[in-house]
């Protein structure tokens, strides 16, 4: 009984030793606008909220690169894909996350999320329906 009590402290020391907080274990974001054309008199703006895992990857997030296609289906089906960058910085990879949305940090109509690594091209694909944006 002794044994599995020491045991036991030990076990419990062992862990404590080991825990060791995570710096940064939050996401530091970015929201820019992108216009997109879907029709060559008509756009729509989403907003591609960029982010990286923890604040000492700040700076890797200031380099993300954001661009899109568009393939037009037909007179009212527009396929939007969307793919962001986020490169690797000197400390690693890490994870990234992206998130489109009509409107500033995910708020709005959320056409998407995807997640990933750093260095990797994160994408995402929605439908727009070009007669309801037309009015």
């Amino acid at each position: 009984m002794n044994r599995w009590r020491i045991a036991a402290a030990a076990a419990g020391l062992l862990a404590a030793l080991v825990a060791v907080p995570v710096q940064g274990a939050e996401w530091c974001l970015r929201d820019p606008e992108l216009n997109v054309p879907i029709s060559p008199h008509t756009s729509i703006t989403v907003f591609v909220t960029e982010g990286v895992m923890g604040s000492q990857h700040q700076a890797a997030l200031t380099l993300a690169k954001t661009r899109y296609t568009t393939r037009t289906v037909n007179e009212t089906s527009v396929l939007v894909t969307i793919y962001d960058y986020i490169p690797t910085d000197s400390q690693g990879t890490f994870a990234t996350e992206m998130i489109v949305s009509s409107q500033p940090v995910g708020s709005g109509v959320v056409y998407g999320t995807a997640y990933g690594m750093s260095g990797s091209t994160m994408s995402l694909s929605f439908w727009i329906n070009a007669e309801k944006i037309k009015g």
